[in-house]
């Protein structure tokens, strides 16, 4: 029952329109991210069925928290990238 699920899923996913397509996979990085918090494992097991589907070409770099931690920010001169796109935008 899984297996047709998957692959009506599959073939709806891969019947979208590209731009679609990449819509359809932030949403499910966005999912995977929120539930990784609640239960570990999730994103590495979205990204495993998207590479085994054909929807990824490569599982993306999963930091752990030990990882995570180590990461040290660059400061950047300038404005915010955020003040920079709003302005943009107008």
């Amino acid at each position: 029952m899984q297996s047709d699920l998957d692959t009506v899923i599959q073939q709806k996913v891969r019947a979208l329109p590209i731009n679609l397509q990449e819509d359809v996979l932030e949403y499910v990085e966005k999912v995977a991210a929120s539930n990784a918090r609640q239960e570990g494992s999730l994103e590495h097991t979205v990204a495993d069925r998207l590479l085994a589907h054909g929807l990824l070409d490569e599982s993306p770099s999963l930091l752990t928290d030990d990882e995570d931690s180590d990461f040290e920010l660059i400061e950047i001169q300038g404005d915010d990238l955020s003040e920079v796109i709003i302005r943009e935008r107008r």
